[in-house]
């Protein structure tokens, strides 16, 4: 066998083990495949025939539950106005970003992210 069929041989291998592994985690324990409790009761924004006269905020914040917030592009900021999706821990959170401006001036959404997030305690030996 060359060199090169090797290496193909051991990244095919390596690539069906990993295949293998995930569908072992998500058949191994139906509690992944559980939904988590929370609301989707909500109205999302339709955009309006003229965003120049009548001005929104540009992210829509939906708490789907305490740690779970959806996040909305405005449709006037953009036509697709997709989702975005920030779950949060304890001490991490994982922002989700499908959206589609990216012009921080436009799209508030560090700032967004940041209100969202738990304060932080500071804690300072006396």
């Amino acid at each position: 066998m060359q060199r090169s069929e090797h290496t193909a041989v051991n990244a095919l291998t390596a690539l069906l083990c990993s295949l293998l592994a995930i569908v072992w985690l998500f058949a191994s324990s139906p509690a992944l495949a559980q939904l988590v409790h929370g609301s989707m009761d909500v109205h999302w924004n339709e955009g309006v025939s003229n965003c120049v006269a009548n001005p929104q905020p540009p992210i829509q914040v939906h708490p789907y539950n305490a740690e779970i917030f959806i996040l909305r592009e405005n449709p006037c900021s953009t036509a697709e106005a997709p989702f975005m999706y920030l779950p949060v821990g304890s001490s991490k959170a994982l922002l989700i970003d499908t959206g589609d401006v990216a012009d921080p001036k436009l799209m508030l959404l560090a700032q967004t992210v940041i209100a969202l997030l738990p304060a932080q305690t500071s804690q300072t030996a006396n």
